[in-house]
């Protein structure tokens, strides 16, 4: 029935919702992470060497299209290795592993502020991904990057949930450490 489909049925509108914080302040960096690692100087050779994504090539070319599909940011990321670390070329090994994004990125700037002049760090998760099983409409394997992916935005990536879908039984998974955690949502 109509009912049972709508969403939210059951929530107190009388506060306002708010999100206390972000998932980039709340992902701890772990072995396995594939990161994107931009180290920006007034250099343009110097950026090259850091970051090879973009080495080769001109203003005219589409640097984006690089990062466009999963396997060019395989390639291009820069994994974390079982000791939680990132290997940086010339600053060597950098030890990332339980810091968040914006820790790591003070690191990584620190360690460029001892070899480049006027340098800017940015740092993202590339591997933040989705699985989405069950009575939707496109169930499957979502990258996202919007570091505060909702449940709803989730179900919107799968175009929904079907009219024989049981809200009222919706398990959340989510990897915490080496173990996973299950939360039930209603």
């Amino acid at each position: 029935s109509y009912r049972d489909m709508s969403y939210l049925t059951n929530l107190n509108l009388s506060g306002q919702i708010t999100a206390d914080s972000s998932y980039r302040e709340l992902h701890r960096i772990q072995p396995g992470d594939n990161l994107f690692i931009n180290i920006v100087s007034g250099n343009p050779e110097l950026d090259a060497l850091y970051n090879p994504s973009s080495a080769g090539t001109s203003a005219s070319s589409n640097v984006n299209s690089i990062w466009a599909n999963q396997s060019s940011q395989f390639v291009f990321g820069y994994l974390v290795n079982a000791q939680g670390e990132v290997q940086l070329p010339t600053f060597g090994a950098v030890s990332v592993k339980g810091m968040t994004l914006s820790e790591c990125e003070q690191v990584v700037l620190q360690r460029a502020r001892q070899v480049l002049k006027e340098v800017t760090v940015r740092v993202r998760l590339l591997n933040y991904r989705v699985t989405i099983l069950g009575e939707v409409f496109n169930p499957g394997i979502y990258y996202n990057y919007n570091p505060s992916l909702t449940i709803f935005e989730a179900l919107g990536l799968a175009n929904g949930a079907r009219n024989t879908a049981a809200l009222n039984r919706v398990l959340v998974l989510r990897k915490q450490g080496m173990s996973n955690k299950a939360i039930p949502v209603n």
